[in-house]
């Protein structure tokens, strides 16, 4: 992949083995999204999707306990740790955004 500012260098053509390389707009790796900017909005916006998918499959699952050990250890094992997979990598510019997500789950299980 090839990154950096403005427009796709579209011109530029790159070969391996004598094949073509596609140029490419974001490329995910190891589960994570690279954008050609070095950005990772489109990582952001996947990962909120499957954080929101976790807390309503986690709000399900926890309203028959009151138990406040079994509501962390789902919001640690089922949410938090989908946000956090490759943090160090893009989580830096999302970290608001990312407690937002874990304080909504946590003010639903404990009202």
């Amino acid at each position: 992949m090839v990154f950096g500012k403005g427009r796709a260098p579209h011109k530029n053509k790159w070969y391996y083995n004598g094949d073509k390389i596609e140029m490419v707009d974001h490329y995910k790796y190891l589960g994570v999204i690279f954008h050609r900017n070095g950005g990772f909005s489109k990582h952001w916006q996947e990962t909120k999707k499957k954080t929101k998918a976790a807390v309503l499959i986690s709000t399900l699952r926890s309203t028959k306990t009151n138990d406040i050990d079994i509501i962390l250890r789902l919001f640690y094992s089922l949410v938090s740790s989908i946000p956090m997979y490759g943090f160090a990598i893009w989580g830096a510019n999302y970290l608001e955004e990312i407690e937002k997500l874990q304080t909504q789950f946590l003010r639903r299980i404990l009202g």
